[in-house]
């Protein structure tokens, strides 16, 4: 019978070490009997312990050691062996194991780390590999060759670090569409490489580029639908994402281009024109995006040439097709242009030739007797305009005038009113008001005969009426800033930028800002169409102060001191 009675248990440690114990414990029976044994009997000193462990270190069902120290020396030994074979991401875990495994102050504890550090930076590197990301996987190996202080790892991540120059260099080269260049690069990345993940990558990409290469000699010959076959199987073929990306862009893009060549060769040039230019601005590679370039612009020479045949001017049209196949790099394109070209060149007989330039002398005359007609019908529209405007604004002189004299009319009755309280001051004041609607009126006068010039096409008599009547006003304001003069303001500063005199506009509102503080939304308004050089026809409607007699009235009392 057994004193033992025996257990096992796992426990799994930072790094993902299995540390498995096995452990022993004294049955009772055999407790009492080793009670009763003599102590200090060497051959029978187990029998005097209770429990006995022993240990035994795991990772991924694969026994390390019985030790910590030979459990983190194993797991460093088959790290190394997996970044020999490529295999970063089990390298990494593995260092990882060995590093957290060894007891702390180690003597390869911190080679462990470095090692640990830098196969992390490798793992990303070759993840952004595998995608096609090659400069930022690039960065990461060299991150990885940095850190590293092991010799024969670091040789691993310098090589694979080196293979990523001519890699970076032929992707840079496929994005352009320099694709027999491409292959150059990526088969010197293959043959540098030595890591079979990255010698995966590379020899894909290298051998993407044979049914590559083939499509883009088709696209220069003009063959479009064999082209995107080889394109189908370029994209099919390939398993790095980037280059993934480019030949599936030239793949999509033969398709409207496929549609631009069937337009072309039934003579349906502005749809294949379309056709061609969608397939300019969908292709991002830029040796592919040139050829539908020049598709695109040879066949605009084709829609001229076929504008003017149309029009029956063969020679002209003979010329553009001429154009359009210098133009054209692509054969068949250049051939279905060149057809064109002769069958307009036998159409340029002297009889057709004739017709069309008797046909085009016709057509100039009736287009010139209608212009001419439209431009007296335009002319006469613009007098009667301007007629209208112009007696709609002098009834409205008519009115202000009219309102005018009947103010006077009161502030000479306050006047003799004020005069009769025998109050000098307000007859003073009265008087002043009377010179202030004097010399409004007088700077109306001037503004109206500006109209009349202006009616009359004699802008720079209208113009010197106006700046006349701005220096009136502006006497009449420092006299009284009564808000029939505030109306004279407007209708001048309006008439100003009619005409775009736009210094004396702003001359003028400068003057008007300092008699009328209250008034600014008018003026700003003014400056605004100033600036913009956008002169509105309601302006005055906008902003004269609407005066009925009541009002004037009031508004002369306002400023006298008897109110």
């Amino acid at each position: 019978m057994s004193i033992w009675d025996y257990s096992e248990f796992d426990e799994i440690l930072p790094g993902g070490v299995v540390r498995r114990t096995c452990r022993y414990d004294k049955t009772t029976s055999a407790r009492v009997i080793s009670g009763i044994l003599t102590a200090g009997l060497s051959e029978i000193n187990a029998l005097n312990k209770n429990r006995i462990d022993t240990f035994a270190y795991y990772y991924a069902n694969e026994h390390l050691g019985t030790t910590t120290d030979e459990a983190a020396a194993t797991a460093n030994r088959k790290a190394a062996e997996s970044c020999n074979q490529g295999n970063f991401q089990e390298a990494q875990n593995l260092f990882n194991a060995a590093y957290y495994t060894c007891p702390s102050g180690h003597s390869d504890e911190q080679i462990f780390l470095n090692s640990k550090t830098a196969t992390a930076f490798a793992v990303e590197g070759q993840n952004l590999l595998c995608v096609g990301k090659f400069s930022e996987a690039q960065a990461k190996l060299r991150a990885a060759y940095d850190h590293s202080t092991v010799s024969t790892i670091k040789n691993i991540f310098g090589n694979c670090h080196n293979a990523t120059i001519p890699a970076i260099e032929g992707q840079n080269l496929l994005n352009a569409g320099k694709f027999p260049e491409a292959q150059v690069k990526f088969r010197a990345a293959y043959d540098q490489s030595m890591d079979t993940v990255a010698k995966s990558v590379f020899g894909n990409c290298n051998n993407a580029m044979v049914p590559a290469i083939e499509g883009q000699n088709l696209i220069n010959a003009g063959k479009f639908s064999e082209a995107q076959v080889k394109f189908r199987a370029a994209y099919d073929q390939s398993t790095d994402t980037v280059a993934k990306n480019v030949f599936g862009n030239c793949n999509n893009a033969m398709i409207p281009v496929i549609d631009g060549q069937n337009l072309l060769t039934a003579g349906r040039f502005s749809e294949a024109q379309v056709k061609f230019r969608a397939a300019y601005d969908l292709s991002t590679v830029s040796a592919v995006k040139d050829i539908f370039s020049n598709c695109n612009n040879a066949t605009i020479l084709a829609i001229e040439g076929q504008s003017l045949l149309n029009a029956g001017k063969f020679s002209q049209a003979a010329i553009k097709f001429q154009e359009a196949v210098d133009k054209s790099i692509v054969s068949t394109i250049s051939a279905k242009l060149s057809t064109c070209r002769d069958g307009v060149r036998i159409a340029a007989d002297r009889e057709a030739l004739k017709i069309v330039e008797e046909k085009r002398a016709a057509d100039k005359l009736a287009a010139m007797r209608l212009a001419a007609e439209k431009l007296a019908a335009e002319k006469k529209a613009a007098e009667k305009q301007a007629a209208k405007k112009l007696a709609a604004e002098e009834r409205k002189a008519q009115e202000i005038a009219a309102m005018k004299e009947e103010a006077g009319q009161r502030v000479r009755n306050s006047a003799v009113r004020a005069a009769e309280q025998s109050t000098e001051k307000l007859a003073a004041r009265w008087k002043e008001l009377a010179e202030a609607l004097k010399l409004n009126e007088e700077g109306l006068k001037l503004y109206r005969k500006g109209k009349l010039n202006a009616a009359a096409s004699q802008i720079e008599s209208a113009l010197d009426k106006y700046e006349e009547a701005v220096v009136k006003f502006n006497a009449a304001a420092k006299t009284k800033a009564l808000d029939i003069i505030f109306n004279s303001f407007i209708m001048v500063i309006a008439a100003f930028i009619e005409q775009e005199a736009f210094d004396e506009a702003q001359k003028a509102i400068d003057y008007a800002k300092g008699h009328f503080p209250n008034k600014t939304d008018a003026f700003t308004e003014a400056k605004r169409m100033i600036v913009d050089n956008d002169y509105s026809t309601n302006y005055e409607d906008r902003y004269l102060v609407q005066l009925n007699q009541d009002l004037i009235e009031n508004n002369i009392m306002e400023h006298s001191e008897g109110y």
